[in-house]
């Protein structure tokens, strides 16, 4: 189902793109106090590899989505200036909006008011995460909209996906930590003697 996205025309991305005004575009960086220029282009190039066209793909592996080295929001600002995560944001729920099917569609106001609401509470997440999370919403996973896609859902619904993170983080680790003892383990093994090599040892004097 959530392949019927890449059929969506025109990206959200673009028509953002064409419509927002100079000075509300992202500035060029600054990177340890040092200005970095940064095209309006590399932005929407990004805009286009992380976008909800690609969320099926990248909703194949929840893990690397959540663990993996994909920018968060703080990055985008700091790598393409400010408002470029604003802008990253705007553009997937606008496809989001238009995925969904539903007749009444989210406005400009609303889509502003949801991005600064995702901006203030989690702009440490990923833009796999988040991708990952629309990828949720189109699917169903959280409850479905009628008539008109509700931006307060979509903030709330955002609670009950921390709590998803959470458990594909503490399966990792807990993975991880198996896997650590299973070394430590063979490690240990590996540096037991038997008696016969204990005696042998204690002959030779080197015990």
């Amino acid at each position: 189902m959530i392949e019927k996205i890449s059929t969506l025309t025109n990206s959200a991305a673009s028509r953002i793109m064409q419509t927002t005004s100079p000075n509300k575009m992202p500035s060029d960086a600054m990177v340890n106090d040092r200005p970095v220029k940064r095209s309006s282009g590399e932005l929407s190039d990004l805009c286009h590899k992380f976008s909800l066209r690609e969320a099926a793909r990248f909703a194949k592996d929840p893990e690397r989505c959540v663990t993996g080295v994909a920018p968060s929001l703080i990055d985008l600002d700091t790598t393409y200036g400010p408002d470029a995560a604003r802008y990253w944001l705007a553009a997937q729920l606008a496809d989001l909006s238009e995925y969904c099917g539903v007749k009444g569609k989210l406005s400009p106001c609303q889509i502003d008011l949801c991005v600064t609401n995702i901006l203030q509470e989690y702009d440490h997440l990923k833009v796999t995460e988040l991708l990952l999370y629309f990828s949720r919403i189109a699917l169903g996973r959280y409850g479905l909209f009628y008539n008109q896609v509700d931006p307060q859902r979509i903030n709330s619904w955002l609670a009950r996906f921390m709590e998803e993170r959470r458990q594909i983080i503490a399966r990792k680790v807990e993975r991880e930590d198996s896997l650590q003892q299973a070394r430590e383990e063979e490690e240990r093994k590996g540096k037991t003697v038997t008696y016969d090599e204990y005696l042998q040892m204690k002959a030779e004097g080197k015990i």
